[in-house]
C-alpha cells in the first residue's frame, strides 16, 4: 500500500492520479473478469479470493488476467496535461484501488510517476484508505487529486485541489463543493455510443423473419405479420447485446486491430459497465420478445451460439464458415414457425 519513495517537501502541489476511469478510460477489474470469460476454469479458481476480501480477488485476478499495460486505452489529453506537469517539475503519484499489480505495470510503461499507491492483496485501497495512504505518504502535504467518480469525493475532500476526468455534472459539482477545480476533462455522450455499439446497420439482416411469412401467404396461409414484427425486434435485440458481449469479451485482440481499436469499449470512450448492463438487458428482452411470439428456444439457440462463437468457437476455421449460414438459418426458422404456427 506504501509508496515507494515520499515526495520531498518544498517541491511544487504534488498531483495525485487515480487509475479506473481516470488515467486509463476503462475499469481494469472488470476488464479482468470479462477477459477470462475465455477462460472460465481460471475465473473459477479467482471467484473463492472474494472470501478473503476485494483486495484479495483483485490480487487474484490480476495474476490470472495479466492486462498488457501498453494495450489499456489510456485518456489521451489527461496524459498530455501530466506530461506537462512533470516537466514543469510537479510530483506525479499513481493512487489507485486496482491492484498494485496492474498499477505498477502501468507506471513502468508511462514512465511518468515518482510513487505508486494500490491494493496489495489485504487492503483495498479505495476511499477513506486511499486519502490516508496519500496523507502518509506525502508526510500531511497539501495535494491534487485527480478522479471520476462519486467515489473519489473522499479523497476530493482531503485534497486542495480537484481534477475532474471524465465525471458526471453532479459528480463535478460535488467536487468543486468540497475543493477547488484546477481542471476538468469533460466525458463523451455515452447515449450516442451505445447506439453505435449496438450496430443498428445489421438489423437489416433480421428481416429475412418475414420471407417464411410472405410466401405463406402468397400460398394462401393465414399472415402473420404481427408475430413476424415480435420476432423481428427479438433479432435485433438479441444480435445487438450479443454484439456487445463479444465486444467486451475480445478487449485485447481488438485493440490491436487496426480497425476494431476505434470501437468504444475498445478504446475506453464508453464505460464497460454500461455494455454489461446493456448486453443483459438487450439479450433478456430479446428471449422475452421470442417467447411472446411462440420461438424462444430458436432465440436461445442464436443467443448461445453468438456467445459460444465470440468466446471460443470463432478461433477455429470451420465454425467461422459455418456460424453466419447457421445464423441466417436460425432467422428462416423463427419465420417459419410462426408461418406454420
Amino acid at each position: 500500500m506504501t509508496g515507494r519513495h515520499a515526495v520531498e517537501a518544498g517541491s511544487p502541489l504534488p498531483l495525485v492520479v487515480d487509475l479506473d476511469g481516470t488515467l486509463v478510460r476503462t475499469d481494469t477489474t472488470l476488464e479482468g473478469v470479462l477477459s477470462l470469460a475465455r477462460h472460465p476454469v481460471s475465473l473459477l479458481r479467482a471467484l473463492p479470493a472474494l472470501r478473503l476480501g476485494r483486495a484479495a480477488f483483485k490480487a487474484r485476478l490480476a495474476a490470472s488476467a495479466d492486462l498488457d499495460a501498453a494495450l489499456l486505452p489510456y485518456h489521451l489529453p489527461l496524459l498530455d496535461y501530466l506530461r506537462e506537469a512533470r516537466a514543469a517539475g510537479r510530483p506525479l503519484l499513481l493512487a489507485t484501488g486496482a491492484d498494485r499489480r496492474t498499477a505498477e505495470a502501468v507506471a513502468r510503461y508511462l514512465g511518468l510517476f515518482g510513487t505508486v499507491l494500490a491494493s496489495d492483496g489485504r487492503t483495498n485501497l479505495t476511499g477513506a484508505a486511499k486519502l490516508a495512504a496519500i496523507r502518509d505518504t506525502l508526510g500531511g502535504r497539501d495535494f491534487a487529486y485527480a478522479g471520476n467518480s462519486a467515489a473519489d469525493l473522499r479523497v476530493w475532500c482531503g485534497a486542495s485541489a480537484a481534477i475532474c476526468v471524465n465525471a458526471r455534472a453532479g459528480v463535478v459539482r460535488a467536487a468543486a463543493t468540497a475543493t477547488t477545480i484546477e481542471r476538468a476533462f469533460p466525458p463523451a455522450p455515452p447515449l450516442r455510443l451505445l447506439l453505435r455499439a449496438m450496430r443498428p446497420l445489421h438489423w437489416s439482416r433480421n428481416l429475412l423473419v418475414f420471407l417464411p411469412v410472405a410466401v405463406a401467404q402468397a400460398t394462401g396461409g393465414a399472415p402473420a405479420w404481427g408475430a413476424a414484427w415480435l420476432i423481428f425486434a427479438a433479432f435485433c435485440c438479441a444480435a445487438s447485446g450479443t454484439a456487445i458481449a463479444g465486444e467486451l469479451t475480445n478487449l485485447a485482440a481488438d485493440r490491436r486491430h487496426p480497425d476494431h481499436s476505434h470501437g468504444a469499449f475498445a478504446n475506453g470512450t464508453l464505460a464497460l459497465h454500461i455494455g454489461v448492463v446493456a448486453a443483459v438487458i438487450l439479450v433478456f428482452c430479446g428471449l422475452a420478445l421470442g417467447s411472446a411470439a411462440g420461438t424462444l428456444a430458436v432465440l436461445i439457440c442464436y443467443a448461445a451460439g453468438s456467445v459460444a462463437y465470440s468466446l471460443w468457437l470463432k478461433a477455429w476455421s470451420l465454425p467461422r464458415l459455418i456460424a453466419p449460414a447457421a445464423r441466417y438459418g436460425l432467422r428462416l426458422l423463427a419465420g417459419a414457425v410462426i408461418a406454420v404456427g
